[in-house]
């Protein structure tokens, strides 16, 4: 769980390790209302591997099948509003 708490915090980055090849549900949740949330997977070397971007404040989901082992990054991207957040914990889940 997490959120956006202050104008300028626009991007959260999580990541997770993958021992060994194999499939992944990244998962956002519980967007505040009013409030348009996108993740973004990305491998160690800055390749993107899934993109959610759903409008408004539906969850997400990136689905990615036979990843090979690495380290992965999972951005959260604030896209809406523009001004000041909702301050409301959004709950992120990697599941495998």
């Amino acid at each position: 769980f997490h959120n956006f708490d202050n104008l300028n915090d626009i991007y959260d980055v999580y990541y997770f390790d993958l021992a060994q090849t194999g499939n992944i549900t990244a998962r956002l949740l519980d967007i505040p209302f009013d409030s348009d949330y996108d993740i973004r997977v990305y491998s160690a070397n800055k390749l993107l591997w899934g993109t959610g971007n759903n409008v408004g404040d539906a969850d997400e989901t990136v689905t990615l099948n036979g990843l090979p082992p690495d380290r992965y990054y999972v951005l959260v991207e604030r896209v809406f509003p523009a001004g000041d957040p909702n301050t409301a914990n959004y709950q992120l889940l990697i599941q495998q």
